[in-house]
């Protein structure tokens, strides 16, 4: 990567191996990419993150990082915690850089580029290949762990398009609205378009347990947010950003909020 390489300390050492799992991996340098794939280390590309941020290319979809790329969620305060909407982001991008490349040569481009089977791997069998779990998830198979999705197609955001293409569907249409069933380790999490009901541990010792459903979980989660709102007003924001731009190495001099167009 510009400026600094995470790669090469990894091959030098020795590390660069399928265990190895790199996110953030923007504006990679053509000695990074080919000890990577050498190496059959792989990345988990954040789209909504990279693109925030001004990280730097999304290169999921170049040829020779797809095979070893997969989609990743950072960032929940900000961003969607939904692999098809990375999907969607990821495989626009991609697209509209490849256009962009073919129109800056003076040509114009036969058809929009990458299909949505491409996207539709990134967050599912590519994403299990990148943490070492293909044989046990991302795909739908005798003897692997029962995950499953189950999208309404005949919802708003679906109706046709997942009579036509249901991946294509997915990809480009749905959202966390559309699913019907989830269902994890074999386990249904989700049925009929509302989360059901859990049982949690209260005391192991005696198997005594609790029943918690999603309102309750709410009303924590509002608690937890009271709490941290209040260790909030305590922080010396000043102080946090001079911190940060330190850890950075940014230059304030440089800062600016002008924008390029209105």
């Amino acid at each position: 990567m510009v400026g600094f390489s995470c790669v090469d300390p990894l091959a030098d050492w020795g590390l660069l191996g399928p265990d190895i799992l790199l996110s953030h991996f923007v504006n990679p340098e053509k000695e990074d990419i080919e000890k990577l794939v050498k190496g059959g280390g792989h990345i988990s590309t954040t789209p909504s993150t990279e693109l925030l941020m001004s990280l730097g290319d999304i290169v999921c979809f170049r040829p020779e990082l797809y095979s070893s790329s997969s989609l990743g969620i950072d960032c929940h305060s900000a961003i969607s915690a939904s692999i098809p909407e990375q999907m969607r982001i990821a495989i626009h991008y991609g697209r509209g850089t490849r256009s962009a490349q073919i129109l800056d040569s003076g040509k114009t481009p036969k058809s929009v580029g990458h299909n949505v089977e491409l996207a539709y791997n990134l967050g599912t069998i590519l994403g299990a290949r990148a943490i070492g779990l293909q044989d046990k998830i991302g795909s739908l198979k005798v003897g692997k762990v029962a995950d499953i999705v189950v999208y309404e197609a005949s919802s708003p955001g679906m109706a046709c398009a997942g009579f036509e293409d249901p991946v294509g569907a997915i990809v480009l249409h749905a959202s966390v609205g559309d699913v019907e069933t989830v269902i994890v380790d074999g386990i249904v999490r989700k049925q009929n378009g509302k989360l059901v009901d859990v049982r949690v541990p209260v005391n192991d010792a005696k198997g005594e347990e609790k029943v918690l459903s999603w309102k309750d979980v709410v009303t924590n989660l509002l608690e937890s947010r009271e709490e941290i709102n209040k260790k909030a007003k305590e922080i010396d924001y000043e102080k946090a950003k001079k911190s940060l731009v330190q850890a950075f190495y940014l230059d304030e001099s440089t800062f600016s909020d002008t924008p390029a167009f209105v």
